[in-house]
This record gives structure tokens, C-alpha cells and sequence, in this order.
């Protein structure tokens, strides 16, 4: 019935959702397995200024590794997100790469101090080593 790499999220509303992942971090696969309708999960480089009180999942390794982009990619493979929000400032290489991998996603861009009072609100945040300035994104389920 249940396959290696399956998570079972009993939050959505008493019913029950398979999580098929790739994602070879468990940390971050428990916590999208316990998000629901409207929850949201805030990705950021390592020179963003971390919220406080929210729980921060780091995964840098090196300058630049992995990138927001990457990070992005492959959580976006495994779940279904409505909603992301960018900064106004973010390198527009990064955003219109962001953006092609997420096209059917409602797309918000707000400044840089606004996406740090969504992150707040947020589940979690995952910090990568992605060094770019206005390194940051809030993805909504």
C-alpha cells in the first residue's frame, strides 16, 4: 500500500495524502506532509533576514549551493502550490527562471521588506546558500 519515500498527511481536513518525494531531506518532507489549504513555506538565500519565531530548515552548503531555484524546483515536482510571491528586487535572471518553472502559479511581487512580513506568517523556512540579494519567495498551497 505504501511505497519508500511516501509521507501520509493527516491534517487535510481528516482525510489522508500521499506524498510521493524526491526530496531526500526529511525534515522538510515532515513539515510539507503537516501543511494544509492556505499554509505557506518562505525559501531564502542566506543573506536574508531570517523571521523570528519560525522554524528554520537550513540547507546551505556552500556559497550559492543549492540555489533558490533549486530548491524551488524540486519542492514544486512534489507538491501542488497556488500562490508565489517574489520580491520587486530579486535578480531578474533568477525571477524569470523562477517563473517559467512555476507558470501556473498566481503570481504576487512585492517589495523585499513586504515578502519579510509574509515570511513571518509562513510554516517554515527553508535558508540555502543562494547569496543573490533579495534572495527570497513565499510559495502558498
Amino acid at each position: 500500500m505504501y511505497e519508500k519515500g511516501m509521507i501520509i498527511n493527516r491534517r487535510n481536513n481528516g482525510g489522508i495524502q500521499m506524498l510521493k518525494s524526491n526530496i531526500k531531506n526529511g525534515e522538510i518532507l515532515k513539515r510539507l506532509a503537516l501543511m494544509g489549504e492556505g499554509d505557506a513555506l518562505t525559501i531564502v538565500g542566506h543573506r536574508f533576514a531570517l523571521p523570528e519565531n519560525v522554524d528554520v530548515i537550513d540547507v546551505s552548503i556552500a556559497e550559492d549551493l543549492p540555489t533558490i531555484e533549486q530548491v524551488t524546483e524540486i519542492i514544486t515536482k512534489d507538491m501542488i502550490f497556488s500562490e508565489i510571491t517574489l520580491p520587486h528586487e530579486m535578480d531578474e535572471d533568477a525571477k524569470e527562471l523562477i517563473k517559467g518553472k512555476v507558470d501556473s502559479m498566481k503570481l504576487n511581487e512585492l517589495t523585499i521588506r513586504q515578502v519579510q512580513v509574509v515570511a513571518k506568517n509562513t510554516r517554515f523556512v527553508i535558508r540555502t546558500g543562494d547569496g543573490k540579494q533579495a534572495g527570497a519567495l513565499v510559495l502558498r498551497i
